[in-house]
């Protein structure tokens, strides 16, 4: 279902990209290892493209400064698996947001 908010722009599902971000968060900073994986996945200078599969969310890695965020959800009778909404962010931002997180959460 599509929505309009008050600034003209489409809203798939009622989520928005703060909506997913915060999920991300709260989903998965949780611990420092799992923290700290998805730190050096999102900093590694070596690692140009890829995905890494936290708990329920993937973060892909379109190249170095780019990523997606994305929930995945299987259906449990199919190997399909159901990705009903996803964000782009800029590893910077990512990285303050998943650094703030895990101040808050006592990680780092």
């Amino acid at each position: 279902m599509e929505d309009k908010n008050n600034n003209g722009k489409y809203i798939i599902n009622n989520f928005s990209a703060e909506k997913i971000l915060e999920g991300f968060l709260e989903t998965e900073i949780k611990s420092a290892e799992l923290y700290r994986g998805i730190i050096d996945f999102i900093e590694s200078y070596e690692i140009r493209n890829g995905e890494f599969e936290c708990n329920e969310y993937i973060i892909k890695k379109l190249n170095r400064n780019n990523f997606l965020l994305y929930p995945e959800y299987g259906d449990g009778v199919h190997a399909d698996i159901q990705v009903p909404y996803a964000m782009a962010i800029y590893k910077n931002e990512l990285i303050k947001a998943v650094n703030d997180r895990a101040r808050l959460n006592g990680i780092i």
